[in-house]
């Protein structure tokens, strides 16, 4: 209930691969931001993703680990059939 973007904010899919099972999209609302990450194949996945909005840094809601924005991209590895939250403001 804390992260009113997850329910309402305005969503983008930053990036979408059917053959290596990924999918990343971000829901923004006001000043906050959230990114959500879903791995569904059997191998690790490793992509640069790009974001639209300004951050240095995001959080990892469900880890606590913290990325380093550079250029608008993110390096993200996710182990297989696994997802993630990123947390922006």
């Amino acid at each position: 209930k804390e992260r009113e973007e997850l329910r309402q904010g305005s969503f983008d899919i930053l990036t979408a691969d059917n053959g290596r099972g990924f999918l990343a999209f971000s829901r923004t609302m006001k000043e906050q931001s959230a990114i959500v990450a879903f791995n569904v194949s059997s191998d690790t996945f490793t992509t640069a993703l790009p974001i639209s909005f300004d951050s240095t840094v995001v959080k990892d809601a469900l880890s606590g680990r913290q990325y380093m924005v550079h250029k608008h991209t993110i390096d993200l590895t996710l182990a297989p059939r696994s997802g993630t939250v990123l947390l922006c403001s």
